[in-house]
């Protein structure tokens, strides 16, 4: 292979940050990456390091997590092969979390006392001031839910991995039946705002040990971004090797290319995205889950990859529905930004 046409090899190798060029084997690594993954020797000819997402998979977005601790992965597609650059994410404070974390628990108490006070001005008013203020109610139900929502979100993000790990432990989970409940009850609300929601699953029985809570909350982000992109939505579950892959594809406006290497980052402007990703993050990081997303022609695709639970005797896998989650719907606080008002009404069916 010729040498690179970007900049020159000498730039990548006075960048702090590894990188790599795969061909047919390794092309190129700089002294970041040849340090990173000491353990496995890099040099030319050398295999792709464990972990790393598949060249064919190029143009994506990943993570990666090791010993030294998690990185964005960034695959980029050039002449000369496709180019590995990683990025490491920011480490946990844990002064800095326990004071967002109260943070967060204040506003949902102050969000809590501002239901009860919508609730009591509610009851005194006459069923003829109800129908009135039903329109105001729920427009005032949804902004709530958004707030509730990004309160979740702070208290989940600021939370170490190991107080996550004991607050959230995992359980058995068939996903094939989490993904038709998960169908069943989106589809009829993404068709009354002309939004399609398909689901492609394999028919064999593909469980997993993950806490359903955080899995829930993990896909409805996924759906919440891709309902903000636009275009129709495809649900696939299928089995690679030892593991299980949920996929979520998009036919909206997709990420631009400059985007893709801070995908991962806790920071951005666009509504919602950049916190939500990171929440999606570090739940599938909780149960050894892989997560990466890949831009397409048109759209985007988001895949979450868990590994599959190992039979055991007398092993029965629980059923549950898509119900109200922590003393609320938690549909409905996920997908806040972008469901109409109507689906807020008080006393109505969702």
């Amino acid at each position: 292979m010729s040498d690179f046409t970007l900049s020159g090899r000498e730039y990548f190798d006075a960048l702090p940050q590894p990188v790599l060029l795969y061909g047919s084997a390794i092309e190129y690594c700089n002294s970041a990456a040849c340090a990173l993954f000491a353990g496995q020797r890099l040099k030319p000819g050398a295999p792709l390091p464990a972990g790393l997402p598949e060249p064919g998979l190029a143009p994506c977005a990943a993570t990666l997590t090791l010993d030294s601790g998690t990185w964005a992965v960034e695959l980029r597609v050039l002449e000369d092969g496709v180019l590995y650059l990683l990025t490491p994410l920011p480490e946990e404070d844990d002064e800095a979390l326990a004071q967002m974390h109260s943070l967060s628990t204040q506003l949902r108490l102050g969000l809590s006392r501002t239901v009860l006070s919508v609730d009591l001005l509610q009851s005194q008013l006459s069923e003829l001031e109800r129908k009135r203020s039903a329109d105001s109610v729920a427009r005032l139900n949804r902004n709530l839910y958004q707030l509730l929502r990004m309160s979740d979100h702070l208290s989940l993000c600021t939370r170490t991995q190991r107080e996550l790990q004991l607050l959230f432990p995992p359980d058995p989970v068939n996903l094939n039946s989490f993904c038709q409940e998960l169908y069943y009850t989106l589809e009829p609300m993404l068709l009354s705002m002309s939004r399609t929601l398909r689901c492609d699953l394999t028919d064999e029985a593909l469980n997993v040990d993950v806490h359903r809570e955080l899995l829930l909350r993990l896909i409805y982000n996924l759906i919440s971004n891709a309902t903000a992109a636009g275009g129709d939505l495809t649900l696939t579950l299928r089995r690679r090797g030892d593991r299980a892959v949920l996929t979520l594809t998009d036919t909206g406006a997709g990420v631009p290319p400059d985007r893709m290497s801070r995908l991962f980052l806790p920071t951005g402007t666009e509504r919602n995205l950049a916190l939500g990703l990171t929440l999606c993050r570090r739940i599938a990081a909780l149960y050894d889950g892989q997560f990466m997303l890949s831009p397409q022609k048109k759209g985007t695709t988001v895949s979450l990859s868990l590994p599959l639970r190992k039979p055991r005797d007398e092993d029965e896998i629980p059923h549950h529905g898509i119900d109200v989650v922590s003393g609320y719907d938690l549909l409905l606080s996920e997908l806040s930004p972008y469901f109409p008002d109507d689906f807020y009404h008080v006393g109505e069916e969702e």
